[in-house]
């Protein structure tokens, strides 16, 4: 009776001639070893960087004491591990450095090795060894690269993206561009540009690409959508850039939502001003509880967008504490902030303000900031500028109001009527929460 083989064995056979030809040609060295009597045959003849000739590949496979020697520390344990499998007679591999012993050039050489059981040939381990310094100098050489290009992007103080032309996959963008969009650093990885706008706009930006490849560069109003489909208003530059062969969009978000424009620019009578504060009073009626407070302030906004979160901070000078509330419109800002969190006295605007006695303080821009509240409590959570009220009880400073922007440099001097009218309806929600206490 004939056996039968499995469909496809044996089908191209590579025969003895071509093998050896084969091993000549390859790069590294082949051998095989007798597991049994751990004695080594080579099988072609390569020379090896940062070994000197077969003898010491063959004490490097023998002798882990000399291994130790030559290995580099940080790589003995790996190449230890792959020495044992290889005297079970178990298939592995292991990447490892080598000291260059004769010192012909600085540094370490980068070194493979491969090994598995003979199969048809149990009594035979068979192995091949190589150099690969040149693959991970070139690897490391990508990685600068993509560095630097990071670097590029991220010193600059505007929201940037690198999109692929052809794929529309955004390879790289800065911090600024994640706190626009919202999204995190894992959620980024697989997003596509067309997911950071509406569908309406398909054509519109399928034509902007078009643009851009031919005359290398496109400017003008797109909108945008972050995180939650929430529309941006956004003005962006586009230039073409060539990355190693990729095309790429340089994509510079120059405006989003209405942070150009200033709330004194509304043109409002005093008879609008006054409804306004009338309505805000109303409105916060008789609510008692914090959450549902700076919810009324943050629904009630005179002259188009003024805040994006707004907070209330309890100010305890001698126990040297600040317990704050926060509210962010849409639930995001502010979203993971517990309510009455506590943070030391030391270092926050409640000291900066006590110590100063400050009738208010404006902070244009957090990530310049050097005050430690700035980068633990603001940064994280989206805030990049606020306006801060206090409101002292004789000369004992208690209450802070905070108006907070994901935007920089949101506030101004030149709003602070504006700002005055919300103080009478927090203060009167405030009187309503404490008395609740």
């Amino acid at each position: 009776m004939t056996e039968r083989k499995p469909a496809g064995a044996n089908e191209n056979p590579l025969k003895p001639g071509e093998f050896n030809r084969f091993i000549s040609a390859a790069a590294g060295l082949f051998w095989r070893m007798r597991i049994n009597e751990k004695k080594i045959e080579f099988l072609n003849h390569t020379a090896i960087n940062g070994l000197a000739g077969n003898n010491d590949v063959e004490k490097l496979l023998q002798n882990l004491v000399w291994a130790q020697e030559v290995v580099a520390e940080e790589d003995f344990f790996r190449f230890k591990l792959f020495i044992i499998s290889m005297r079970e007679g178990k298939e592995a591999s292991v990447i490892f450095r080598v000291r260059d012993k004769q010192e012909k050039q600085p540094g370490c050489w980068w070194l493979r090795i491969v090994g598995a059981p003979g199969g048809v040939e149990p009594s035979f381990y068979y192995g091949h060894i190589r150099d690969i310094t040149q693959d991970v100098d070139f690897a490391s050489h990508l990685m600068e690269k993509d560095l630097e290009r990071q670097t590029m992007i991220e010193s600059e103080n505007l929201p940037i993206m690198l999109v692929d032309l052809e794929t529309g996959a955004v390879i790289s963008r800065n911090t600024l561009a994640y706190e626009l969009f919202g999204y995190t650093y894992r959620e980024f990885i697989s997003i596509k540009f067309q997911a950071l706008y509406s569908g309406e706009q398909k054509s519109h930006v399928a034509g902007i690409f078009e643009t851009c490849s031919l005359e290398g560069h496109w400017e003008g109003n797109l909108p945008l959508v972050k995180k939650g489909n929430i529309p941006i208003q956004a003005s962006v530059k586009i230039r073409r850039l060539s990355l190693r062969g990729r095309n790429l969009l340089k994509i510079s978000i120059h405006q989003h939502n209405v942070a150009e424009k200033k709330v004194s620019d509304s043109l409002l009578l005093p008879s609008d001003r006054d409804q306004f504060m009338q309505s805000l009073l109303t409105a916060m009626g008789k609510k008692y509880g914090m959450e549902e407070i700076l919810d009324t302030l943050l629904e009630h906004q005179l002259g188009g967008p003024l805040f994006d979160a707004v907070m209330y901070a309890d100010v305890y000078v001698k126990k040297h504490k600040v317990i704050v509330y926060a509210r962010g419109k849409g639930g995001e800002v502010f979203a993971t902030l517990k309510p009455g969190a506590a943070f030391d006295f030391e270092g926050t605007v409640s000291q900066a303000i006590w110590e100063n006695r400050l009738d208010f303080l404006i902070l244009g821009d957090t990530l310049e900031s050097t005050k430690p509240i700035d980068w633990a409590l603001f940064i994280p959570h989206g805030v990049r500028s606020y306006f801060v009220k206090p409101f002292f009880h004789g000369d004992q400073l208690r209450t802070l109001l905070l108006f907070c922007s994901t935007q920089p440099n949101r506030f101004s001097e030149e709003d602070m009527d504006i700002y005055e009218l919300y103080y009478p309806a927090f203060l009167k929600g405030l009187k309503n929460w404490r008395k609740k206490k």
